[in-house]
C-alpha cells in the first residue's frame, strides 16, 4: 500500500507520512503542519506580547474539534498519541467482545442508533447510551 492510499485511509494529505520531522520543532510548525496533514483552516491563533501562542480556549476548542493531542501540539511528545491510540484499542476490543453478546434484536438497536448518528438526527451521546443500556442489560441477562 502506497502513502496516497494510507493517507486517503487516514482522511491526510500524502505529506502526513513525510521522515523529516524538522519542521516540528515549535508548537506554531506543529499547528501549521496538523492543518497542512488534514486540510484544516488556520484555526486563528493568538499571541501574547513576547509572540508566545496563547493556550486559551480559541486553542482548547480547536483541538478539541479537530481531534489534535494537546500534548503532541504542546509538546511534540509522540507518547500521549501512542497511550492514546492504545486506549481507543483497547476500548476497540472491549467493545467487540460485548457485540458478540447481544442478540440479534439488541444489535439491530444498536446499528439504528448509529445510522441515526451517522445521518445526524441523533447526538453521539445519545447513540452511546443506548448502546450501553443495550450491552447492559445483554451482561444482566447473562448474570
Amino acid at each position: 500500500m502506497n502513502a496516497e492510499t494510507k493517507a486517503t485511509e487516514l482522511d491526510a494529505n500524502a505529506d502526513f507520512f513525510v521522515t523529516d520531522f524538522s519542521d516540528l520543532n515549535t508548537l506554531q510548525k506543529r499547528v501549521a503542519a496538523f492543518c497542512r496533514w488534514f486540510d484544516l483552516p488556520d484555526p486563528g491563533l493568538r499571541y501574547d506580547e513576547d509572540g508566545d501562542i496563547l493556550v486559551d480556549e480559541v486553542l482548547l476548542s480547536w483541538c478539541k474539534e479537530e481531534g489534535i493531542s494537546i500534548d503532541w501540539l504542546a509538546c511534540g511528545d509522540p507518547k500521549g498519541m501512542a497511550v492514546a491510540f492504545r486506549k481507543s484499542w483497547r476500548n476497540e476490543q472491549q467493545f467487540a467482545e460485548d457485540l458478540k453478546l447481544l442478540d440479534d434484536q439488541q444489535m439491530r438497536a444498536i446499528e439504528i442508533g448509529m445510522k441515526a448518528y451517522i445521518s445526524g438526527f441523533a447526538p453521539m451521546e445519545q447513540t452511546i447510551e443506548a448502546a450501553k443500556k443495550a450491552l447492559k442489560e445483554v451482561k444482566e441477562e447473562a448474570a
